[in-house]
């Protein structure tokens, strides 16, 4: 992954948004992921280390999806509707997600 797939400045060499299932440990590849399915998702991989970034994630199956509250590297819970962002900032230096919504 190149930094530019995170970055908030859109270019042509920047990956196209992303979908993918829910599960308990997500790996995203771009800033911007629609996620499907129904499982809470309470851990990230990574994309990046070392690297201050975000990340936002749309739940677009009805139901919405719950974000952290769990044993994983998100720090807050909540649970974000259809349609709705969760966006998640990372700070390298503890390793964790914070969740902003």
């Amino acid at each position: 992954m190149n930094w530019q797939d995170l970055s908030s400045v859109l270019g042509g060499l920047q990956n196209t948004v992303t979908t993918m299932v829910s599960a308990t440990i997500i790996s995203p590849k771009t800033k911007l992921t629609l996620l499907t399915g129904n499982i809470d998702v309470s851990s990230i991989n990574v994309p990046i280390d070392n690297y201050y970034h975000e990340l936002i994630f749309v739940p677009i199956d009805a139901g919405g999806l719950g974000f952290g509250g769990g044993e994983g590297n998100i720090t807050g819970a909540a649970f974000i509707q259809q349609y709705s962002a969760a966006i998640l900032i990372y700070d390298p230096v503890n390793a964790r997600y914070y969740l902003v919504r």
